[in-house]
């Protein structure tokens, strides 16, 4: 099959991607995490604060409990849950599974990412480590300063000398997989992409800047971790530095990265590890690897940009700050145009609304996905503006807003469809975060139209006030980035996802993640084809009951 119709069935068709006879062998299921054997390990503190200090403008250098703890907090086991399967059948056995979760969601708590991380600092040797999630410790791959060879994979304009660790995120594409199929793929990215937005809110709140950089010479830095192309591959780079320090970053031009990845690979020699995932035999996924491979950069030449930060929206004419202070009102707004005629669509703009103070741990704990336990509650306009507003600002918080064409194509939207909410009508809208307001798009309850296009009854819709769904370019992005757009549009919608996350758990909600739905019958309800757009993922918000499980923190 070729990539292209593989990715559009991917998205539109699903169902047409996974074998029909596909089978799902929970007996020899992967581990959620890597484990790593006869390697050099250092332990890391368990003694987790439970509430993060505010960043200390003096701090010279974080110390190894401060990276521990920034470890956990973004990727680190926080919670053991015991859930009650109760079957239809009267007197049938009930069943108890259990899974260990972090702060992060994902695909059926799968975790395909792996955690790599580049350190220097005393009193571990300098050197690339792999993060043990499963012991809380540091496993050392491979030792020595690689800081010219990572400038020169990364294909960032930044300078490493001021970073003092740079994390490496990767997918292990038969972690979930095994389960998922072919679908795996789309959830990878999104996976890997709520990973990148806890990594940074994390990251805020240690008072660590963090740049996430999408395009760099994916063989070299495989090479560097000593990964199995065949099984994992590099997703993301993050170098890291003390926010005080950022602004004090040296451009590199491109000319001192002219290197292939092949002679950068000659640089390294390769390193031999021995690591556990849990499973005897894996089946064969030929299109996922395809596809990585076809997504790969040889050279610098191969980039997009100069600079490999690409914007997560296009460039704001005025900040929400700047804005918020108008008065919640229905206006039109004549600046719109079709088929050469001006429309004059109705705009509600929303309340004032400011960043929330939470404490960050309890919201973190307090997410998950409620699944069928959504309750009705009455909700109104304003708690809806500062989910919002808190959404896009923490997740455009420390990103360079570019306006050019090519990085706005990139920008990724927020469209909701709202039933209930005092203030406001019935309807689906796109969300405005530069003029913080809503634009009408269709009026009336979207409930029935969106519940009939799941493919599943995982939530019922009908129980939400706030759905929202996260668009993204219809050809994801091929135009500019090539194959490898579809990895990053999916990784920035994750990013903000986590941002929507957060948001919801600080005002006593939650939102669940679904991929499950028809896109098409999405699409039509915003009018998406003819924006050249689609629904990447719908997230039901609203408030919820307990459920049936019994969960236990592994801190506080």
């Amino acid at each position: 099959m070729e990539l292209d119709d593989f990715l559009d069935e991917l998205h539109f068709a699903p169902h047409k991607n996974n074998s029909s006879d596909w089978h799902v062998n929970w007996d020899d299921a992967p581990l959620p995490f890597k484990l790593y054997r006869r390697l050099p390990t250092f332990e890391l503190s368990h003694e987790v604060p439970l509430t993060i200090p505010r960043p200390d403008a003096n701090l010279a250098a974080p110390e190894l409990s401060d990276i521990g703890h920034f470890l956990w907090y973004t990727f680190g086991l926080s919670q053991r849950s015991y859930f009650v399967e109760v079957g239809d059948v009267p007197d049938e056995e009930i069943k108890v599974s259990t899974a260990s979760r972090r702060f992060v969601p994902s695909g059926g708590g799968l975790y395909p990412s792996e955690l790599y991380v580049y350190l220097k600092m005393e009193p571990l040797p300098v050197g690339v480590y792999h993060y043990d999630v499963a012991h809380h410790r540091l496993v050392l791959l491979r030792k020595g300063n690689v800081d010219e060879y990572l400038e020169k994979a990364k294909l960032s304009d930044s300078d490493l000398s001021t970073s003092f660790a740079t994390v490496i995120v990767s997918t292990f594409f038969w972690k979930n997989f095994f389960k998922y199929h072919n679908f795996s793929y789309r959830l990878q990215g999104l996976d890997a992409g709520v990973l990148l937005g806890q990594l940074r809110a994390v990251a805020a709140r240690f008072g660590f800047a963090a740049e996430v950089c999408f395009q760099f010479l994916d063989r070299a830095l495989n090479h560097l971790l000593g990964l199995n192309e065949q099984e994992e591959s590099v997703y993301a780079v993050i170098p890291l530095r003390l926010a005080s320090d950022d602004a004090h970053d040296t451009p590199r031009s491109r000319a001192e990265r002219t290197q292939s990845a092949t002679e950068l690979c000659e640089l390294l020699p390769e390193i031999q590890v021995e690591y556990y995932i849990g499973s005897r035999s894996a089946t064969e996924y030929p299109m996922l690897l395809r596809l990585n491979e076809a997504s790969f950069l040889e050279s610098a030449d191969a980039a997009v940009t100069s600079d490999s930060r690409l914007s997560l929206t296009p460039k704001l004419t005025s900040t929400p700050d700047a804005i918020a202070s108008s008065s919640s009102r229905a206006v039109d707004d004549p600046g719109q145009t079709q088929g050469g005629q001006t429309l004059g669509l109705p705009t509600v703009a929303l309340p004032p609304a400011g960043r929330l103070s939470y404490d960050f741990l309890s919201v973190c704990q307090r997410r998950l996905s409620p699944g069928l336990t959504y309750v009705h509650s009455s909700m109104n306009l304003g708690q809806l503006a500062s989910l919002l507003y808190e959404t896009t600002t923490a997740a455009f918080r420390g990103d360079e807003l570019y306006g050019t064409d090519r990085e706005n194509a990139a920008a990724v939207s927020i469209y909701v469809s709202l039933h209930g909410i005092d203030g406001i009508a019935d309807g689906a809208y796109r969300y405005d975060a530069a003029r913080q307001q809503l634009k009408l798009i269709r009026l009336g309850d979207q409930r029935e139209a969106l519940q009939f296009a799941m493919n599943m009854g995982t939530v019922s819709l009908f129980h939400v006030p706030i759905c929202i769904h996260l668009a993204g370019h219809r050809d994801f992005n091929k135009s500019t980035l090539g194959y490898r757009g579809h990895r990053i549009e999916h990784m920035r919608t994750g990013m903000i996802l986590q941002c929507l996350l957060l948001s919801a758990s600080a005002l006593g909600m939650n939102g669940h993640p679904l991929l499950d739905f028809n896109a098409g019958t999405c699409d039509a309800i915003y009018d998406l084809e003819s924006s050249g757009e689609t629904t990447l993922v719908q997230v039901p918000i609203g408030f919820h009951g307990a459920g049936i499980r019994f969960t236990g923190g592994l801190h506080g």
